[in-house]
């Protein structure tokens, strides 16, 4: 027998792990030329620990001369095995310690295998690793097909020697890709912990044969670099679990304060991004119907084949996915069928007939109280491999949990709409009263009384209007002017009529305050047109800024807390603005002002509406303002974007929120004085309830609040009007004023 298998770990790593053995290699390295000694330096350099860099931090530039310098890579969810977070490629790395290895051991010549643990198999890595995405020779991990494969499977090196006639002899498939030979062959494995990674394939042609000193001096420096791999990969697994789940709690926590009327948008999204996650072919959510305990095709993800087969087909192929479903809710564990073309529980004709294999599954059942199930999430073959991993099965049990969370939470809400549905349905009666009262205003029969003040068109605009007649009239000419959607002009003022109802007479959150607003957005679209060319947008910005504050009690969202008021309903994060909005809602229908818009846009309206008068709430401003400030510094910002559009109503409805306060100083001071006025009666309230109020709230102490005031000021204010600036360079005069 002309192998030698590698001496058991305990007999040599000790005397390895002294510094002897790089003065031993530095000796030898030595004696060649001071350039090659310097390559095979820079090549050790794969046993260098990593730098982790903490998650969050931004990653600069590297430094380098004229055009080699070059940005780090930044870390995304779907990270490779192989690629460190500060953008090394360990592929690279492997190659140089073959290279090194190369050299220290006088070899020929040297291949690099990469073990598939998923597909059990092995490939060659050619230096310009064009094998990792289309590899072209592959050797199953079974007994003795090539010596790589061999020694892949027993995780040992192995000498050769008289390569020629063992290779023949004792390895049925050859010397690997069969068109070159070698006359002795040394092979070491790339561990991580118990695990071979790659083998690095050592070749000689001058008679002289391994020995066991190279040998172990080879599997030591291929244990340390296996070492850097395990740690890479174990990072890269810990950085893609985190990322995952925090991308899924950042679109849940979305989900819940946005877009929970949108019934499907986050189970949509829960498929795609595991789609893309577990790089699978589809994904969908087969969810239980709750009357007849079968499965429904809920949810699938974009690009799904079956969506494009013909009638008869699609549904041969979703009844056998169906089946396959039902299994994977009753197992409640994840599932992870390799073969289920060749599993007898199912039948291969559905497969023939369809013109589709289905290969590998993973499946997960989104559980429920008492035993009960959502339903289930199932992925249909693996894209880039034969098999789903063991990742890949902690990474959809991630996705299944948080469907079910928000499922759960989802269904709170129905009980939650539907018991204040009841409630409401007398204050939509009451609006149907006000409303009533204006359905005829005869003092407005004629548009030719709307009189526009000459400064009407600038930002500084402030109606002379303390008893609200004209403000009515300046508010349907901004509605008439934008909106083609409105040809009934007593259903305008009905509805205007209304919105003055429905605000209190306080000091500052009063009907002239949401005229500003709705003023301000109008002069907005008013000189920036291309901006907004959709008409429904506009009515949404328009009608978000006149009732963003509607039925405002003036008083904060603590105090109302403090006293148990019903509107404080904890299902929500920002309470206060969807009662503002659930108000606008009920009177937008009592008053049928968009009766006139074609029904199938009045989802959309109102989608963009809500999250008009959400943004209104200072944690929405607070959250989007740092992705709008860089949009604007890096020149990124996109208007045909729907995130970026999104960031820039928000931007738009809180500057206008902000906009009594600087619209000139005579007229500032009486909006400062109507503010404090508000805040100074809940600070009264506060102590008759013996609870001693806020600083900005005693009136007792005038001078904190006005520091206060100014404060708020600056760190928020003038903020968002620089922003707003930079998006319309109209609006420079508020930013001076602020």
């Amino acid at each position: 027998m002309n192998i030698t298998l590698e001496t058991s770990e305990d007999d040599f790593e000790p005397h390895f792990r002294d510094r002897k053995i790089h003065d031993e290699l530095y000796k030898k390295a030595r004696r060649e030329t001071k350039t090659q000694f310097e390559i095979k330096r820079n090549a050790l350099s794969v046993l260098v620990p990593h730098i982790i860099r903490r998650r969050g931090t931004s990653i600069k530039k590297q430094e380098g001369d004229g055009d080699n310098s070059r940005p780090a890579a930044q870390p995304e969810i779907f990270l490779s095995p192989w690629i460190t977070l500060d953008g090394r490629n360990l592929l690279n790395h492997l190659h140089q310690t073959a290279e090194d290895l190369k050299f220290i051991t006088s070899s020929s010549g040297y291949l690099l295998y990469i073990v598939d643990d998923i597909t059990n198999e092995i490939f060659i890595c050619s230096k310009s690793l064009a094998e990792i995405t289309g590899r072209r020779f592959t050797w199953k991990i079974t007994g003795k097909s090539t010596i790589a494969a061999y020694v892949a499977k027993e995780n040992r090196s192995v000498i050769v020697t008289d390569a020629k006639y063992t290779v023949e002899k004792e390895f049925p498939d050859g010397q690997d890709l069969g068109d070159f030979s070698a006359g002795d062959i040394l092979a070491i494995p790339v561990r991580k912990k118990d695990i071979c990674v790659a083998v690095i394939e050592l070749t000689r042609n001058n008679g002289i044969p391994y020995t066991k000193v190279e040998q172990n001096h080879a599997s030591y420096i291929a244990n340390l670099a296996g070492r850097v791999i395990a740690r890479n990969r174990k990072i890269i697994q810990k950085r893609k679990s985190e990322e995952v789940n925090d991308m899924l709690i950042d679109e849940m926590l979305r989900g819940m304060t946005e877009n929970l009327d949108e019934r499907d948008a986050f189970a949509s999204y829960i498929v795609n991004s595991a789609r893309k996650t577990l790089d699978a072919e589809s994904v969908t959510f087969y969810q239980v119907h709750e009357e007849s305990d079968e499965y429904e095709r809920k949810i699938t993800s974009d690009y799904n084949p079956v969506l494009y087969l013909d009638a008869s087909k699609k549904k041969a192929r979703i009844e056998k996915e169906k089946r396959l479903s039902t299994i994977i809710k009753n197992s409640k564990t994840v599932v992870n069928f390799t073969d289920v073309f060749n599993d007898p529980r199912f039948n291969k004709d559905t497969d023939r007939y369809v013109g589709m294999l289905i290969r590998s599954v993973l499946g997960v059942a989104v559980p429920k109280e008492k035993d009960a199930c959502y339903g289930a999430i199932v992925a249909i073959n693996k894209l880039a491999h034969e098999k789903f991993s063991s990742s890949d099965e902690s990474y959809i049990a991630a996705f299944a949990r948080y469907l079910m969370i928000f499922l759960e939470y989802q269904k709170m809400y129905d009980k939650q709409q539907y018991s204040e549905t009841s409630n409401l349905s007398f204050v939509h009666f009451g609006m149907s009263l006000i409303a009533r009262r204006y359905e005829h205003p005869e003092m407005y029969v004629l548009e030719e009384t709307i009189y526009l003040p000459p400064d009407f068109y600038k930002f500084n605009f402030v109606p002379n209007d303390p008893d609200e007649k004209e403000i009515p009239k300046y508010i349907y000419h901004i509605f008439k002017s934008v909106n083609k959607y409105f040809p009934d002009k007593d259903a305008i003022y009905k509805f205007i009529f209304a919105v003055k109802k429905v605000y209190r007479k306080l000091p500052y959150h009063n009907f002239t305050t949401a005229f500003l607003a709705c003023h301000c957005i109008y002069l907005i679209i008013y000189y920036y047109p291309s901006r907004f060319p959709s008409t429904l947008e506009k009515t949404a910005l328009l009608m978000a800024g006149l009732l963003f504050d509607a039925d405002h009690r003036g008083l904060s969202a603590k105090y109302m807390e403090a006293v148990g008021d019903p509107i404080m309903n904890h299902a929500y994060t920002t309470p206060m603005e969807m009662h503002h909005y659930r108000v606008s809602k009920i009177l937008i229908k009592a008053t049928k002002i968009l009766e006139h818009i074609p029904e199938e846009k009045i989802p959309r309206f109102f989608r963009i509406f809500k999250e008009c008068v959400l943004s209104s709430n200072m944690e929405f401003y607070i959250r989007r303002r740092v992705d709008v400030r860089v949009w604007i510094k890096t020149n990124t910002l996109d208007w045909n974007n729907q995130v970026h559009r999104t960031g820039i109503r928000t931007i738009i409805i809180t500057a206008s929120g902000f906009i009594s306060p600087v619209k000139g100083l005579e007229y500032c001071q009486s909006v400062i004085e109507g503010i404090f006025d508000e805040l100074f009666h809940e600070g009264d309230l506060l102590r008759e309830m013996g609870i001693q109020p806020p600083a900005t709230m005693d009136r007792e102490i005038k001078n904190s609040s006005i520091i206060s005031e100014t404060t708020f000021l600056s760190h928020f204010t003038l903020p968002c009007f620089e922003m707003l600036r930079d998006l319309f360079p109209m609006t420079e005069i508020l930013h001076k004023n602020t």
